[in-house]
């Protein structure tokens, strides 16, 4: 748990905080639960003693990866989801590393967030054209672009 943690955790700080510690300064704050998320101990206890009593299922990544087949159906039966063969056949192709390897975008919570945000995926990259602008801009909007712009003579270098 601790590298899962420590990958996971300084992933996503560095790819979207600018983490710059090493292994050793996570593991010390790891341990004294001085992580982005708080104590991992803490949270697994709180889990595992289940005070409010709800129904739930513990999973082991260990068990996915020795009986997939098995654990997908531990997970329907907990579920009661009826699992025909192919749905069983679908879902283990699925939750293959390869396809998820292949879809990390979308297993990656920050993608999670900015959905929840309203961002919508592939368009940041909008068109790809020159002056696609003048069919989102009005006639005034332009000119109070041009006279805003005017005042940066460094911007208008054509």
């Amino acid at each position: 748990m601790r590298v899962t943690s420590w990958y996971l955790t300084t992933h996503f700080q560095r790819s979207h905080g600018g983490y710059k510690g090493d292994f050793d300064e996570f593991f010390d704050r790891f341990l004294t639960g001085r992580t982005p998320s708080g104590s991992w101990f803490r949270h697994v206890s709180e889990w595992t003693q289940n005070r409010a009593g709800i129904k739930r299922l513990i999973l082991h990544y260990e068990d996915l990866k020795s009986d997939l087949e098995g654990t997908v159906r531990r997970i329907a039966d907990f579920c009661e989801v009826p699992l025909t063969s192919s749905k069983l056949a679908l879902t283990l192709e699925l939750s293959s590393f390869k396809v998820m390897k292949q879809h990390e975008e979308k297993f990656d919570f920050i993608h999670e967030v900015l959905r929840e945000r309203g961002f919508v995926f592939g368009s940041f990259i909008r068109e790809g054209t020159v002056d696609a602008w003048k069919s989102h801009l009005s006639k005034e909007q332009e000119l109070l672009f041009h006279r805003a712009m005017s005042q940066f003579p460094t911007l208008v270098s054509r």
